[in-house]
């Protein structure tokens, strides 16, 4: 009932639902001499027309720790960390990784 619940709007992909809802209750930091993350992370590949971006939004609407990208518009630097021009200076600016962080 309750994968049944995220993104009740797509049909089916339980699956992939489960995996949504693992990602956003499960994991535990995990401490110690060096930090490991104990979150899990989801990555959604697949063709166009499946469902991908909505199941995405619906968790970002369910997590306010969360930031929306696409893998069209960003490169691997711009996940992390980009650079902008502002009054003639260069200034860093937090990617969504970086922002996310602990989140979604």
């Amino acid at each position: 009932m309750i994968i049944d619940s995220i993104a009740p709007t797509l049909y089916g992909r339980s699956e992939e639902k489960l995996g949504l809802l693992l990602s956003l209750i499960g994991g535990v930091p995990i401490s110690g001499e060096n930090r490991v993350r104990g979150k899990i992370h989801a990555l959604f590949i697949g063709d166009p027309g499946t469902g991908k971006s909505q199941l995405l939004r619906y968790a970002c609407k369910l997590n306010p720790r969360s930031v929306m990208t696409s893998g069209t518009g960003t490169t691997g630097a711009g996940l992390t960390v980009s650079c902008a021009r502002e009054n003639n200076e260069f200034i860093l600016e937090a990617g969504a990784l970086v922002l996310a962080d602990t989140g979604i």
